[in-house]
């Protein structure tokens, strides 16, 4: 266990209907993309201040902003090793810190309050969290979804497929179920994306964070 820092990577990302999801893979195989990773289960559970500044900086699109999440992969309320990441953006720049939780089980009914409390308690993690202010925040939102991985020949451009995105209010327990699926260009530095050869993939600033959080809490799933 321990807290790594990964390399800075570009990030953008499209909204596609799923009526349009077979001629993406028809075009991902006209192009030579191959699977990077077999798909997997991505759940997390996201923190934030009492006030929301994070949602703030995301909805306001600031250049510098943040968020921060436990993340784990396979079923949901199974056993499995949990990760904290904080990811930064500065632009379209993404980078993320990390520390390893080890294996334990959330469930959906979970006392989110309480399992927060326990991980930032825990005497293995305190460097790592008060040196990021990680006892400030609180446990706003589950979600959990189905994710693909492609990669273009060279591997300089991989492109993620999410759906059957879900959005858990660890609060109400009030839930929202995408309709649309969500695409993710991930590159370094050294690959130039000039142009989206993908038809009917439409740029947008979708944050699974905001899209859950202002759903399960305002009853208006159209944001």
């Amino acid at each position: 266990m321990g807290n790594l820092q990964n390399k800075y990577r570009y990030e953008r990302k499209y909204i596609l209907e799923q009526i349009n999801v077979p001629n993406l893979y028809f075009e991902l195989n006209r192009l030579g993309y191959t699977e990077l990773h077999p798909q997997r289960r991505i759940n997390n559970l996201y923190l934030d201040s009492i006030s929301n500044d994070f949602l703030e900086e995301n909805i306001e699109g600031l250049y510098k902003r943040k968020k921060v999440r436990v993340r784990w992969y396979g079923q949901f309320e199974a056993p499995s090793n949990k990760l904290i990441e904080i990811k930064q953006k500065r632009g379209e720049v993404n980078f993320k810190q990390i520390l390893k939780l080890g294996s334990f089980v959330i469930s959906k009914h979970s006392n989110a309050s309480s399992i927060w409390s326990s991980i930032i308690n825990t005497e293995h993690n305190m460097s790592f969290v008060y040196k990021n202010n990680l006892h400030l925040l609180a446990p706003k939102l589950f979600n959990s979804y189905n994710r693909e991985y492609y990669s273009n020949p060279d591997q300089s451009l991989r492109i993620t497929i999410d759906k059957d995105l879900e959005y858990i209010s660890p609060e109400t327990n009030l839930n929202l179920f995408e309709k649309n699926v969500i695409i993710e260009f991930k590159y370094e530095s050294d690959h130039i994306l000039k142009k989206n050869l993908f038809s009917n993939l439409k740029l947008n600033k979708y944050s699974k964070y905001v899209k859950g959080l202002v759903s399960v809490n305002s009853f208006n799933p159209n944001y």
